[in-house]
């Protein structure tokens, strides 16, 4: 919660209130709401996954926010426009920088209008307390559609509130988002991740992963260790066959050890594909893990290909 609450208070503080980005289009931007309401024990992951061009301009390619996947692209002026590629034109999304309380034209809502309800809406979710929120309104929604949005400078979208039918609603409130490489998590979290440098390598390549234990709640994780050896990274072929482990050979210290991890704790692991002879071409997976007492809990897949 603080990363986020830090984050923006240092753009704030660096651009005029102007150039305030309330949807940033990124590519490789996500985020991940909770639902609430009608929408309870519910997830939802939005992400730009790339651009592309049409009529000589370029649009982010939003997905999950929508049942299908939306073309946009945001002027200077703080507009967004979303992009129909059967039909060859755009409408209009949101306008951000719109007079406060006045409607205008939008497609996001079923009644085809919207409107800066606020800029300084109060604001408390899983991500922290607010109070410079700008809140989005849909004149004519009433018993069916997107009632409000909330969208943080420089964050987007934070909460989303959704008539279903008659009194009851549905709710959308970020839980997790990744911005311009940044990752910011909130609430109590524990993950384990594997990345590598690339994702295709020649059978000679070194590679390079990274293992990333992220601990986000008050107290530290503890783990415990009955030798030197705290991971390990195993390469498989397309039929499961191992092909390399990177601790055969290694002998390790008989030593118990106990670490304390709060926040990130990070092993980068150099693999040269070509050690033992060339690296058949094909597809490959290589799982990275920790090895504390117990059962295997830490743990993760990613697949490369070998050209």
């Amino acid at each position: 919660m603080r990363g986020i609450k830090t984050f923006i208070a240092s753009l704030l503080v660096l651009l005029p209130a102007a150039a305030q980005d309330y949807f940033p289009l990124q590519t490789g931007n996500v985020w991940v709401y909770r639902g609430s309401g009608s929408r309870a024990d519910s997830e939802t992951t939005v992400e730009i996954t790339g651009t592309a061009q049409y009529n000589g301009s370029t649009y982010s390619v939003l997905h999950g926010l929508t049942d299908k996947d939306v073309l946009l692209r945001e002027d200077a002026s703080g507009n967004v426009f979303a992009y129909d590629a059967d039909a060859g034109k755009e409408s209009p999304w949101f306008s951000f920088n719109a007079p406060v309380g006045t409607a205008y034209d939008s497609t996001v809502s079923c009644c085809g209008k919207a409107m800066v309800a606020s800029r300084n809406a109060p604001y408390a979710g899983p991500v922290g307390t607010f109070d410079y929120a700008l809140q989005m309104s849909y004149p004519g929604v009433f018993q069916v559609g997107i009632a409000n949005d909330l969208f943080l400078p420089y964050v987007g979208l934070v909460s989303r509130s959704i008539a279903t039918g008659g009194p009851t609603y549905g709710g959308l409130d970020l839980i997790y988002a990744r911005l311009g490489g940044v990752t910011f998590l909130s609430g109590p979290q524990v993950s384990f991740t594997l990345t590598l440098d690339k994702t295709t390598y020649a059978p000679k390549d070194e590679m390079v992963a990274r293992m990333t234990l992220a601990v986000k709640q008050p107290e530290p994780l503890s783990l415990t260790f009955n030798s030197g050896q705290m991971y390990d990274v195993v390469i498989r072929d397309s039929a499961g066959k191992e092909v390399y482990r990177g601790s055969l050979g290694i002998l390790f210290t008989q030593v118990v050890q106990t670490i304390q991890v709060q926040g990130e704790k990070n092993w980068v692991v150099h693999v040269q594909l070509g050690k033992n002879g060339d690296l058949p071409k094909g597809q490959y997976t290589v799982e990275g893990y920790l090895t504390p007492a117990g059962d295997k809990k830490y743990t993760s897949t990613v697949g490369f290909e070998v050209k």
